[in-house]
């Protein structure tokens, strides 16, 4: 199991820690993986798996904010992948990345409450923003269960 993980706290000036939220980038392929992580470690602490499995043990030893997930994987699909990263996490943000999107898998994707579907291919820009989205709803979400208690 190969991840990649960045420093969780940043300083600014003679402040706090900043928190930067965390992304876990998840494809079967070296050449996505990878081109996600370079367009998201300036703005994200950035951890990877290379399969649904992997994924999965990620988050069940970190805390993620936002996961990228290819559908198109061997052994664990994405979709069985997402099934079980909502019993793992069910507020955790899933951004889908698919080549094919396909009605009914996006379909369920949706059911199982998938913040956004990226096809390919696509721009750093909207990989950028989509974590950025799916980051800030998670913060917000956070923040709410946070005020109600």
């Amino acid at each position: 199991m190969a991840w990649h993980v960045l420093p969780r706290h940043e300083m600014i000036g003679n402040t706090e820690p900043v928190t930067r939220p965390t992304v876990l980038v998840v494809d079967d392929e070296n050449g996505p993986r990878e081109a996600f992580r370079l367009v998201l470690e300036d703005h994200f602490n950035v951890l990877t798996a290379e399969s649904g499995s992997a994924a999965l043990d990620v988050l069940r030893e970190n805390r993620v904010d936002v996961v990228t997930l290819d559908l198109m994987m061997p052994f664990l699909s994405g979709v069985e992948t997402l099934k079980r990263i909502r019993e793992l996490d069910p507020d955790v943000e899933v951004v889908i990345v698919s080549a094919l999107p396909q009605r009914d898998v996006t379909s369920q994707c949706v059911q199982l409450r998938a913040f956004d579907i990226l096809a390919k291919p696509f721009s750093r820009v909207e990989i950028l923003s989509a974590a950025t989205r799916a980051s800030t709803r998670r913060n917000d979400r956070r923040r709410a269960q946070g005020s109600i208690g």
